[in-house]
């Protein structure tokens, strides 16, 4: 169990009030910045890390190098992320039977599924333009 300490204590305030749900530690940093709350970027990282080893925080890789933290979903065990290019993100729950499959998956492979992340990306549709009246 992590001890309450104020850059802890900090820190999991901004993903509690926060009105975007993922952030990036870069995110954390400037929004305690801007409570007058400084940390350093470097105890940002550490809280961050601290936070996904003790299950207060779940770490996701949105792809392109895009890595951001969350606090679990109530009720929600497993879930996915899907990407749009313009940087929104929608979340979604995962069925059990794709858990099942996978465990299963992993056993014929002589392994224990320790886990595993389910990203898709997207990019917003593109409407037709109408056609210039000359």
């Amino acid at each position: 169990m992590l001890r309450r300490t104020p850059p802890r204590l900090q820190v999991l305030d901004v993903f509690k009030t926060s009105p975007v749900r993922h952030l990036t530690a870069d995110e954390v940093y400037r929004q305690l910045l801007e409570r007058q709350q400084p940390l350093g970027l470097a105890t940002v990282y550490k809280v961050l890390a601290q936070f996904e080893q003790a299950g207060i925080l779940q770490r996701s890789d949105l792809g392109h190098g895009r890595h951001v933290f969350e606090l679990p979903l109530e009720g929600v065990t497993e879930h996915g992320h899907l990407v749009c290019s313009n940087g929104q993100v929608a979340e979604f729950a995962l069925p059990h039977a794709l858990k099942d499959e996978l465990v299963q998956l992993a056993e014929q492979q002589g392994w224990d599924l320790t886990g595993f992340a389910i990203t898709a990306y997207a990019r917003p549709k593109h409407t037709p333009q109408a056609p210039d009246s000359a």
